[in-house]
């Protein structure tokens, strides 16, 4: 296995996200080479983590809450099932996400403004964007890097909507 081999050579690291096909959710595993007090390699240990829990606690959120991986694919999402393709169970890209705010999002921070990594940094400035939606709708949209030295290289994506009190208008 990759992540077997990976592991034996380099210690610590995250695999790929990968479905797993008897819950019909995406999992990802972490795992670390074990040694003997005298550093004789003798195994590797890992630890699956089901992405659905991300989800239900990110579906708690008011705002649309996503997680997207260094190939723009969704980890997780505050919509439940959404990050998941139910004909093969494998990831989606977030531009094609089936709820259309989440895939406005993903458009407009990999296009309009060069990607999550650079939407991160910018994030780190205070910056906070406002997007329109084909549906006549505003959003502020923040992005901020998830990042854990062994791998991990996932961006979290909030999109809030534009509300103003009665009788003013956002312009």
């Amino acid at each position: 296995r990759p992540w077997y081999i990976q592991s034996k050579a380099n210690g610590t690291l995250w695999s790929n996200i990968y479905p797993f096909f008897t819950e019909g959710t995406l999992g990802v595993t972490a795992v670390r080479q074990v040694r003997t007090i005298t550093g004789r390699f003798i195994g590797v240990i890992g630890i699956d983590f089901n992405l659905a829990v991300i989800e239900d606690h990110l579906s708690v959120s008011s705002s649309f809450t996503f997680i997207v991986d260094e190939f723009n694919k969704l980890v997780a999402s505050s919509i439940q099932g959404v990050a998941i393709n139910p004909q093969d169970g494998t990831q989606i890209m977030t531009r094609d996400c089936s709820d259309p705010t989440i895939a406005s999002a993903a458009r407009y921070i990999e296009d309009d403004l060069g990607g999550y990594a650079r939407a991160s940094s910018l994030y780190g400035e205070d910056h906070v964007f406002h997007m329109e939606t084909t549906q006549d709708a505003s959003f502020w949209v923040f992005c901020s890097e998830l990042r854990d030295g062994h791998g991990l290289g996932w961006h979290m994506v909030f999109v809030e909507p534009v509300t103003c009190p009665p009788g003013f208008e956002y312009v």
